[in-house]
């Protein structure tokens, strides 16, 4: 990725050209996308001018073969790959973010693909000017650029560019990545404005002039070319040894070069370039020539309008674009901006408003495709114009550029929308809580967190006034959409309590969906609440018959779900909830959701020591996760690939996917992703014996999330394990206090089970052991998995027969220790069958029956063997201290 870079009119555009013909000349494919000066583009306009382009000039079968699977998510953005492949399936429903990313990932696998037939050199001018979402795809493909052919090279204006212009945003990422090479070009050297002179002028011009020309221009060549085309017009150049004097001659400002270069055209062909430079930067003949028309000038069309055009081009003040008839560009943007500029108000917004009727007219079946030209005309027009016509296009194209995965192209769009209801003499705040719903969902979907949750809080405002309490609650949803692990969020919780007060008691789809998502608010605080919550909106939406509001809630039924008494019973009812989910999500086509059902039914075969059930669960996960290419779904997979090599004792290969995971999972999960790592790092160093390189992390831990007393145990633990035993001690008995009423038993609660276990039979406490034996008789005929099955601590009975040991119940350990081991090898984990001969071992020379001795020699001897095997350092130490 090359950035070519410089200030206006130092020849980055003609400095590609010449780049595009050397690259032609090396059998490269050179395919350009020019970024749209001003409003009115639609959303990945270069992006969709340099695909369209290849699009064109590929057959079918070729085509269909390059693009593979990601062709439905590109003809969403690209229409011509309809018209290329038509019967390509709809893309499916996912969430915002997995949309975008399929979408990203689908053009820059197609761009990959087609370069492997010969390089291609991907052209993108004038990037200052580009949408936001074009960016954003530019910063993703940057990531995957790496061992393609493909060579991309922007270019943009280095002035102006303030920290938040979105360009900014982007070459900061990309810099901190490493992804691109900046170029910068500078102005012509006064020997070349010396040589530029004579070859314009044909004489040899005099220092004075050059030195005039050079210090005025700094030697841009866009200036310098204004300034010599000008003199050389004005007839100044015909006799330079008479002129004493040049640098009064010279006008200071370049929009004055400018417009006197524009005085030498003909008013007619002055009247079309101003229309022209209100459509934009290129505009078509047909549409200056309606507008003409509308105004009763009329006597200019066919023939005379393209004899006014054919004059600016002879003078090039505008070039015709390639491969498109009767359709021109302004040769440089400064020649537009001076144009538009010279416009009085009132003449601007009548010109506005008049493209915008003819644009209308002339769209026909294309209306969707020129939505965001008419929203930007009609809004431009709107203080002279109808304000209801410009807000509706306003929406409509916002709406179409969400469809598009577009976000922050429609947050502009509402945005623009409410600065124009602005303009109505009486407010109208159901309008207005419309367009701020549509506003902070864009905003949300862009990753713009802050911004949603403020134009949330607008809405519930003008919502409040209107006593809409069904928009009310749309908005506090909204407002909610942010969520983050351990974590609840007393505003949020008091925000959905006023909407459910506000919409009354009655069933509906809209109060299953609050109550949900205050059950999983409250989770973290008041957790009976929260799950009662989360039933109570399961059963409402049964009722109401609401699939999605169903499957919402049932996720997070799985989410809020505590420990019982039955936990085997309770884990079957959660496959059941798994098996739901597929069904009810394939009802209504929702993917997503059908993989996460298979998430919960692969975590609950775990649970259940159901290794065969649990592959089978995962494989399909993994499948689906890579039809859906979404980031979150994929560091799912990843983590649960060395979940997989953990429990198996294949220490290397775990260590590389968990760090392959971390890497998917902070693009899409954060702090989740690290809290993940976390867990597998734990357990991968902890088995090599290095396990005092996370007590720091552990700490760090402990302090972002309070809400999870899971890190605390586990850093007691680890303190346990290098030694600090005093300190460990110190932990051990806050958590201990009242029995351990301060832990709650939600899903953390197995997890915080094993650390305790372990700590407390290493500090020989007998006390909490027996209090730690009744609260783990619940897991004795299951499996223990940590985080979002980040790791599996295999059978429960292992830690009960480590607690009975500590209590001396020498036959009760022998029977846990018996049934974890066949648990375990069920489970297939060299892992956890090596701990658990190591334990029952250890047990047997406590009691040190008659041929308990001999029976420890042959278990630690055999679990010596598998550590050995696994490269499991810490296992492989302390069989050694036994066997000493």
């Amino acid at each position: 990725l090359l950035m070519l870079v410089g200030e206006p009119g130092i020849g980055k555009t003609r400095t590609s050209e010449e780049f595009a013909t050397y690259a032609g000349l090396r059998n490269a494919k050179v395919l350009w996308g020019k970024c749209y000066e001003g409003e009115g583009a639609p959303a990945y306009w270069p992006w969709v001018q340099l695909i369209r382009s290849y699009v064109h000039e590929r057959d079918p079968q070729e085509l269909m073969s390059e693009m593979g699977p990601g062709a439905a998510d590109i003809a969403e953005v690209v229409s011509e790959v309809k018209e290329r492949l038509p019967g390509l399936p709809a893309p499916p429903q996912l969430e915002p973010e997995q949309a975008r990313f399929r979408l990203f990932d689908s053009i820059t696998t197609f761009l990959k693909n087609a370069s492997r037939r010969q390089p291609h050199v991907l052209i993108l001018d004038d990037l200052h000017w580009a949408d936001k979402p074009s960016l954003l795809l530019l910063q993703f493909m940057a990531r995957e650029l790496r061992g393609s052919r493909l060579l991309v090279l922007g270019t943009y204006r280095d002035v102006d560019l303030r920290r938040q212009h979105p360009l900014s945003q982007t070459l900061g990422e990309l810099s901190r990545e490493g992804l691109s090479h900046r170029i910068l070009l500078r102005g012509l050297t006064e020997h070349d404005v010396e040589r530029f002179i004579e070859i314009t002028s044909g004489a040899k011009p005099p220092s004075a002039l050059v030195e005039a020309v050079y210090r005025e221009t700094e030697g841009n060549p866009f200036f310098v070319n204004e300034v010599v085309r000008l003199l050389v017009a004005d007839g100044r150049l015909d006799k330079p040894e008479d002129v004493t004097s040049w640098s009064v001659t010279i006008p200071q400002g370049v929009r004055e070069v400018v417009g006197r270069r524009l005085d030498h055209l003909s008013e007619e062909c002055n009247r079309a370039l101003t229309i022209g430079a209100v459509i934009g930067r290129e505009f078509e003949l047909k549409t200056i020539e309606q507008v003409l028309a509308q105004a009763d000038e009329g006597r200019m069309t066919g023939d005379r309008l393209l004899e006014a055009v054919e004059e600016a081009v002879a003078a090039r003040v505008v070039t015709e674009v390639p491969n498109r008839l009767d359709h021109y560009s302004f040769s440089h943007a400064l020649i537009r901006e001076t144009l538009y500029e010279e416009l009085s108000t009132a003449r601007r917004v009548r010109l506005h408003r008049q493209i915008g009727e003819v644009l209308e007219e002339m769209a026909g079946d294309e209306l969707e495709a020129r939505l965001p030209q008419l929203a930007y005309h009609f809004s431009e027009a709107a203080q002279g114009g109808d304000v209801d016509k410009a807000i509706d296009y306003a929406t409509r194209a916002a709406e179409r550029a969400s469809d598009l995965l577009a976000y922050e192209e429609a947050a502009n769009h509402y945005d623009r929308a409410l600065q124009v209801l602005e303009m109505k003499e009486s407010g109208d705040d159901v309008a207005r809580c419309e367009l701020l719903l549509g506003l902070g969902g864009a905003q949300f979907k862009s990753g713009n967190t802050d911004g949603s949750k403020e134009t949330f809080s607008r809405c519930m405002e003008a919502a409040r006034r209107l006593g809409d309490h069904d928009r009310l609650a749309w908005a506090v949803l909204g407002y909610a959409e942010f969520f983050s692990i351990g974590v609840s969020d007393e505003t949020t919780v008091r925000f959905l309590e006023e909407a459910l007060g506000a919409i009354g008691e009655q069933d509906s789809a809209l109060r299953a969906r609050l109550l949900v998502i205050l059950g999983r608010e409250l989770y973290f605080s008041e957790h009976e609440r929260g799950r009662s919550l989360v039933h109570e909106a399961i059963e409402m939406a049964r009722r109401v018959n609401d699939p999605g509001a169903l499957v919402q809630a049932l996720w997070w039924r799985l989410f809020v779900s505590m420990v019982g008494e039955d936990l085997r019973r309770q884990y079957e009812e959660r496959y059941e909830v798994g098996e739901e989910m597929i069904r009810v999500a394939g009802s209504i086509g929702d993917k997503a959701m059908v993989l996460m059902g298979h998430y919960a039914c692969a975590s609950t075969m775990l649970l259940l020591g159901d290794r065969d059930g649990a592959d089978r669960e995962i494989e399909e996960y993994t499948r689906l996760a890579e039809e859906l290419r979404q980031p979150a779904f994929l560091w799912q997979a990843a983590l649960l690939a060395a979940m997989t090599a953990l429990l198996e004792g294949r220490l290397d290969d775990a260590d590389r996917l968990s760090q392959e995971a971390l890497a998917i999972g902070q693009r899409s999960e954060g702090q989740n992703a690290l809290q993940m790592y976390g867990i597998q790092n734990y357990a991968i160093r902890r088995e090599q014996g290095r396990v005092d390189e996370m007590e720091a992390g552990a700490r760090g831990f402990v302090q972002q999330f309070p809400a999870v007393p899971a890190w605390r145990t586990a850093l007691a633990f680890i303190l346990c394990e290098v030694g600090k035993e005093d300190e460990a001690r110190t932990e051990f008995e806050q958590l201990a206090k009242d029995d351990f009423a301060a832990i709650p038993r939600d899903g953390n609660w197995p997890i915080a089970i094993v650390f305790l276990t372990e700590i407390c039979t290493t500090l020989g406490d007998t006390k909490r052991a027996a209090i730690l034996y009744e609260m783990a008789r619940p897991f004795a005929d299951v499996c223990i998995v940590a985080g979002t099955l980040a790791d599996c601590f295999g059978s429960g009975s292992r830690f009960l027969g480590q607690l009975a040991t500590t209590l001396g119940r020498w036959d009760d350990a022998g029977q846990h220790f018996e049934h974890a081991l066949e648990m375990n090898a069920r489970l297939r984990s060299d892992r956890w069958v090596g701990a658990t001969k190591l334990r029952y071992g250890r047990m047997l020379l406590a009691r040190d029956e008659p041929g308990d001795r001999e029976k420890a020699q042959a278990l630690v001897t055999e679990a010596l063997s598998t550590a050995e095997k696994c490269g499991m350092k810490a296992l492989m130490d302390r069989c050694l201290e036994l066997k000493l």
